[in-house]
């Protein structure tokens, strides 16, 4: 497509060999518009697809930080309530009145549901982000006295 066809005549064969350098020249032009426009395009896509990774790291670390400032303190609320609880229990164990204990159970059913919250966003996060079949369960250690009470608090 560089090069030009010379035919030095005026009759139909000349017409044709002009006709042949015109195309050549639009076809010439039309791949370097081509051309051009991928360029573009591809620098497009380049940009939207670095402004999604950084919107996912920002994503990600949001996550991070609500799921750590939520439960930390929330965990502490809870401990706090078990010693409570603790020292509740052997009060009235020791035939001492600890009125404070009663209320314990009920605040810490209402401090876990955050967590639960919490945990459950994360995991559907991590559910669209890993695709289908990703492993929402995971092991957890639990204190077997908190869970017995949960259950008998549920009951029948």
């Amino acid at each position: 497509m560089d090069q030009d066809v010379r035919v030095d005549s005026v009759d139909e064969l000349g017409e044709l060999a002009d006709s042949f350098n015109q195309m050549a020249t639009e076809l010439k032009r039309s791949f370097e518009e081509l051309e051009g426009r991928v360029a573009q395009r591809t620098a497009e896509l380049k940009d939207a697809k670095d402004a999604a990774d950084q919107a996912n790291k920002a994503k990600s670390t949001f996550f991070a930080n609500i799921s750590h400032e939520i439960r930390t303190p929330l965990a502490a609320v809870l401990g706090y309530l078990e010693l409570l609880w603790d020292r509740g229990k052997s009060a009235q164990q020791a035939d001492r009145p600890w009125p404070t204990a009663r209320y314990c159970l009920p605040v810490s059913s209402h401090a876990e549901k955050p967590i639960f919250q919490v945990e459950r966003i994360i995991a559907d996060r991590d559910a669209t982000s890993e695709g289908a079949g990703s492993d929402l369960l995971r092991p957890k250690t639990e204190n077997l006295v908190t869970v017995t009470r949960t259950l008998r608090r549920l009951g029948p």
